[in-house]
């Protein structure tokens, strides 16, 4: 029982409060509905009853006694259109609430993705951001709509049971056994389900790291394996698919059958042995016939909310692991306000006793120390998964570190992340643009962009050796980046440099910047980084040995 409590809490906490409360308005709604319904019961008993179809004899009626046709005839019409309205409202708000808990969820896995680092990977949160979190969205409108019509059955067989109770327990025998034969189609679209699930992610992983992995796989002679896989997934999704829909059509179509066998027999055995009264038979019938349709309306809910749980489970266990997961970037909007106001230039860096571990079992860095003024360049070496990046985010303030202090004049650096990034240029190993003209992207993230001449620009770009490229462009500066720019790979890192020096930074920071330039091209950089040095602190990360000498101080990891 703790356990099941402890279960739903963590439910409501991953839809929220407003989501929640939601669901008890549908709770709500689902009630209104069946008063209408019954409503709509006492309606057509009133037509039928001025039509002289039935005697007035039905406990509904009141002081509707032979009302006159043209009375009765607009009450239904009215009540008709009422009916359909709150039909209406009932599915727009599943809906509404449903993409409310999409948009939800999608603002949070984009500021969550952005701000923080993850240990998810990339194509688990990108197939949550485009596909999982609309599964979730279509599993709650299903859930909803089931809570509904859950109620509305509930209602219904009460009222069955108070208006005819033989009858009524005869059909619930009938319909209770075919339930009992209907869960084995159950366990078998709860089975495909996973299976579709399964093969999503598969299909998303394939395509993933096939772009990512490009020129390995060409290299290595596997397109057409990798093609051949992606492919092979797809014709199983297909498959599993299908069969889904398949069972769920044939499950759809027997409640239908199986409702008009138990009306037929339901009504032989009471005319034959239980002796009811044509009028309470009559009600009974419209009942039963609504209550049979309403639980094949359930069966198709919970039907499709077996095919889109995998996707809900997925999204509550991302957003979960979101949530605990640390340690997490700074919040730059939380640091140290009246440090950050104070803070007017980088002139020193220091670095003692550093220690960093993402959890208690793997130390990344241990006992670092170091000293950088202005003029210094400080080279960080090291292999694949060494900490070099991880070095760079303590020392900036992005990450708080396990034990020790990184302070950047004498201030803890976490605590004046904000005034630091403004004086901080950074190249990393993958250039970012952005959608506009090339002098945008020049000035994308540069504190006073107005300040910037185009004399300044050109200058820059003489400097990493990309001014004749850019001049034979189309608008030169003004040039238009949308999803192609006509750069090569070190073109466009060295586009990146430029931008970083731009921002005239007190602190550069070359995460790999050189790692696909020539080595002419590498030189030229480094001789202009050389003729601006004195009025920066540099910290390289690099593989290559063009700053080995360039460098002050050289750390290993």
């Amino acid at each position: 029982m703790v356990g099941l409590k402890n279960s739903l809490l963590k439910y409501a906490a991953f839809l929220g409060r407003q989501n929640t409360i939601a669901l008890v308005y549908a709770v709500g709604l689902g009630f209104s509905w069946f008063l209408i319904e019954i409503a709509f019961i006492a309606v057509i008993q009133t037509f039928l009853t001025a039509m002289k179809i039935i005697e007035p004899t039905s406990p509904l009626l009141g002081g509707l006694i032979n009302p006159t046709i043209p009375n009765a005839t607009a009450l239904l019409v009215l009540f008709t259109f009422v009916r359909g309205a709150v039909w209406a409202i009932r599915q727009y708000y599943c809906v509404a609430f449903s993409q409310n808990f999409v948009n939800e969820k999608r603002s949070f896995l984009l500021e969550h993705s952005i701000k923080n680092s993850s240990s998810i990977p990339n194509h688990i949160l990108l197939r949550a951001f485009s596909e999982t979190t609309v599964q979730s969205g279509a599993f709650l409108q299903n859930f909803v709509l089931a809570s509904v019509v859950t109620l509305t059955v509930t209602l219904f067989s009460a009222y069955g049971f108070y208006t005819a109770p033989k009858e009524f327990l005869t059909s619930v025998v009938f319909l209770a056994l075919f339930a009992i034969y209907l869960r084995k189609y159950d366990k078998k679209l709860s089975g495909l389900a996973r299976m579709i699930d399964h093969e999503r992610s598969v299909l998303t992983h394939v395509i993933v790291d096939g772009i990512r992995n490009n020129f390995f796989i060409k290299i290595s002679g596997r397109v057409l394996d990798e093609i051949s896989r992606g492919q092979k997934s797809l014709s199983n999704f297909d498959k599993h698919f299908k069969n889904y829909y398949l069972i769920t059509a044939v499950r759809s179509a027997l409640p239908m059958f199986l409702g008009g066998s138990v009306i037929a027999v339901t009504f032989y055995m009471s005319l034959n042995f239980y002796g009811t009264s044509t009028s309470k038979l009559l009600l009974f019938f419209y009942v039963l016939v609504r209550l049979t349709q309403s639980a094949t309306e359930l069966a198709n809910y919970l039907t499709e909310m077996q095919l889109h749980f995998p996707g809900f489970k997925l999204l509550k266990d991302i957003y979960e692991k979101m949530l605990v997961q640390g340690p997490s970037f700074i919040n730059e909007f939380a640091c140290d306000a009246k440090l950050d106001a104070s803070f007017k230039s980088i002139k020193s860096i220091q670095a003692k006793n550093l220690l960093f571990s993402y959890d208690s079992k793997s130390t990344v860095i241990s006992n670092l120390s170091f000293n950088l003024n202005q003029g210094d360049s400080l080279l960080i070496k090291g292999g694949s998964g060494k900490g070099k990046s991880t070095l760079l985010a303590l020392i900036v303030g992005l990450l708080r570190p396990t034990d020790g202090y990184v302070k950047i004049n004498d201030q803890l650096s976490s605590e004046i992340f904000s005034s630091v990034s403004r004086r901080t240029g950074y190249v990393g190993p993958d250039s970012y643009f952005i959608s506009g003209d090339l002098k945008q992207n020049l000035l994308y993230g540069h504190p006073n962009p107005s300040t910037v001449s185009d004399t300044h620009i050109w200058e820059l770009l003489r400097a990493v050796n990309l001014s004749h490229h850019i001049q034979e462009l189309p608008g030169q500066l003004n040039y238009q980046v949308n999803n192609e720019i006509p750069f090569s790979t070190g073109q466009k890192q060295r586009l990146s440099i430029a931008r970083a020096l731009l921002r005239s930074p007190d602190l550069l920071l070359l995460d790999e910047s050189t790692a696909n330039l020539d080595n002419e091209t590498e030189a030229e950089i480094i001789q202009y980084l050389a003729s601006v040095r004195s009025r920066l602190i540099m910290i390289i990360v690099s593989h290559k040995a063009g700053f080995d000498t360039f460098a002050t101080h050289t750390i290993t990891l």
